[in-house]
């Protein structure tokens, strides 16, 4: 292998530590490094032409140590250029002042992350708002970061308008949410240092109608489409298409991302569809493989990138609901490493400064200095060690997944009518929950070996009994999640496929069929969603139906839970202990203890 893909596997080797963002004599000596490291190398031990190293004693001698560099966090961005870590600052005094958040400069470069999340409050006038973006793409320029806007303001607030007239919080029609005045994003876009716009849990206000309280009752205002009345397929069609709308409309003034974060795992092929990148909740009340799954199979099939949010709240417990922080620095430390070796583009914690959730500001003999708790060092600690030492040359589209499931995303994932949760899917109060929908949970249940819960309890912290201990990880085989609609170029690598929700398109059932037929894999469905000449051959309970001279069967049940199922699948669902996935020719497992803490294993295949 060539010196600079050898170098992490040396001990000691300090070529990957001089980063080449930096300019100065050690930059040139890295330069003329890469032009004579094409040699191949066992060890520094056995190394027969002396100039490599040579030249790396004094690129280091003459750049400093990491740490000292790692200080301008564009340094991160030019040596992890496939993995971005930046922090959400829901909370800080910045949003209520509807001001520019100087003050975060300082402990941003003290973690070493390269972007920001920010919570916009709009200001009351134009001359105002167009100062504002300003001031913003002008730090973050200099600073050499980059920021985004987070709108979740309007998810929780009726109106807002301007002294422009212009309604902040109205959307087209009679739908509620953040509704940028185009002159302020062309404004911000001016700037390289704006990369675009978060909706912030746009799922949970589309099937919530919005969480919104006025003198203690709930305010029912539909969030990306009016949905009462229409069929579960009207609704999906009606959400695309004002979220297609919604992303071309940004788009159209030059704005890089619209990014939508999860907070629950529903609609993510839908809004990836429509063009936005797809955000997942680590943390908080998810099991993170589970999120993961879903984000990843939207991104994968829409083309688009994936981000994560690991997110410090939790639902709590009885008498302290919710809680902050609800999760400990090993759950971020954990998490943080999954998120990173799981292919994500992007990650970041929320929040960065709420309750001193990662630093504290003190003065010392005159001048502020910044003061990490356990949470901000378990930050730092990823940024300026663990990813230094842990180069990673994938991305999730390198993902060659195991098992699918395969399903129309009709929204219920187990918390209608549970912890104050309407029973109204798509945010339709017309659209009940029924068995049909609640099926795809035991799925989830099967495929993590029994310790996701089965669907009388749902799959999200939100829908288990509070107080109901947390856990992040569930042991998997590289399960992905696509739509109804996905083809058969996402499928290849597939051994164990599993048909759920109200229906499949008659060309995604096709693209099965065949790979049943020709490549032997197995297909686990209910009798409603099997293709004509499978469901012919069926006769009631559980039936396996060869198909094909490869192996192939058809594995048609009207209860996946069925020990029966579970015998014929077993050995496609991997070990009970571990979360495993390839990416490439590299395949990455994650063991979980019993305390839930991870310990990574690489191997190339």
């Amino acid at each position: 292998m060539s010196l600079t893909d050898s170098q992490a596997e040396m001990p000691g080797f300090i070529y990957q530590r001089v980063m080449p963002g930096r300019l100065g004599p050690g930059y040139y000596l890295h330069l003329k490094l890469k032009q004579v490291a094409n040699i191949k190398l066992k060890r520094m031990v056995n190394v027969c032409n002396p100039l490599p190293v040579l030249c790396v004693f004094f690129s280091f001698m003459i750049a400093g140590p990491v740490s000292a560099q790692m200080t301008d966090t564009a340094n991160l961005r030019s040596y992890q250029p496939h993995f971005l870590v930046g922090v959400d600052d829901a909370g800080d005094k910045s949003t209520g002042e509807r001001s520019v958040p100087y003050d975060l400069i300082a402990p941003m470069k003290e973690l070493g992350v390269q972007f920001l999340v920010h919570h916009y409050s709009p200001q009351t006038t134009l001359q105002e708002q167009d100062l504002f973006m300003e001031q913003m793409g002008t730090l973050f320029e200099k600073n050499k970061m980059s920021f985004l806007l987070n709108t979740e303001i309007a998810n929780n607030a009726v109106e807002f308008i301007d002294a422009d007239g212009w309604s902040w919080f109205r959307g087209p029609g009679k739908t509620h949410r953040f509704n940028f005045k185009p002159a302020v994003l062309s404004k911000a876009n001016q700037f390289t240092s704006f990369e675009g716009i978060m909706y912030d849990e746009p799922a949970h206000m589309q099937l919530n109608r919005n969480w919104i309280h006025v003198n203690g009752r709930k305010v029912d205002l539909p969030f990306m489409a009016e949905t009462n009345g229409k069929s579960f397929e009207e609704a999906d069609r009606l959400i695309y298409k004002n979220a297609r709308q919604l992303a071309d409309g940004v788009k159209r003034l030059h704005t890089r991302y619209i990014a939508m974060e999860h907070v629950f795992p529903v609609l993510f092929h839908n809004f990836a569809r429509a063009g936005m990148t797809p955000v997942y909740k680590q943390l908080k009340e998810s099991w993170a493989p589970v999120w993961a799954a879903c984000a990843m199979g939207a991104a994968i099939e829409y083309h688009t990138e994936l981000w994560t949010c690991l997110d410090l709240w939790f639902a709590g417990y009885p008498g302290h609901s919710p809680l902050y922080p609800g999760h400990s620095p090993q759950a971020l430390k954990d998490n943080l490493i999954y998120s990173y070796w799981v292919g994500n583009d992007r990650a970041y914690v929320e929040n960065l400064n709420y309750q001193g959730s990662l630093y504290r500001t003190v003065t010392d003999n005159g001048s502020e200095k910044i003061i990490l708790n356990e949470y901000g060092k378990t930050l730092r600690w990823f940024t300026h060690d663990y990813l230094l030492h842990n180069r990673r040359d994938y991305t999730f589209r390198d993902m060659k997944p195991e098992i699918a499931i395969i399903r129309f995303d009709d929204t219920d994932f187990g918390i209608t009518g549970k912890n104050g949760f309407p029973d109204q899917l798509f945010g339709s109060k017309t659209l009940l929950s029924t068995p049909e929908t609640r099926s795809w949970m035991k799925i989830w249940h099967l495929v993590s070996h029994g310790v996701i819960p089965t669907p009388e309890n749902g799959i999200s912290w939100l829908s288990y009994p509070l107080g109901t201990p947390y856990k992040s990880f569930a042991p998997m085989n590289g399960v992905v999640e696509f739509d109804q609609m996905v083809t058969r170029e996402h499928l290849q690598t597939v051994k164990l496929i599993f048909l759920a929700g109200l229906k499949i398109s008659t060309n995604t059932l096709g693209d099965v069929a065949d790979l049943v037929e020709k490549k032997g894999i197995t297909v686990v469905t209910s009798p409603a969603l099997a293709p004509d000449l499978i469901k012919m051959r069926y006769e009631g309970g559980t039936r396996i139906i060869p198909s094909g001279n490869a192996g192939g069967k058809w594995i048609v049940t009207d209860d996946v839970l069925d020990p029966a199922v579970e015998g014929e699948i077993r050995p496609l669902l991997g070990k009970d202990d571990e979360m495993r996935y390839v990416f490439g020719n590299e395949e990455v497992i994650f063991k979980i203890d019993k305390e839930d803490r991870l310990t990574l294993v690489r191997n190339k295949r």
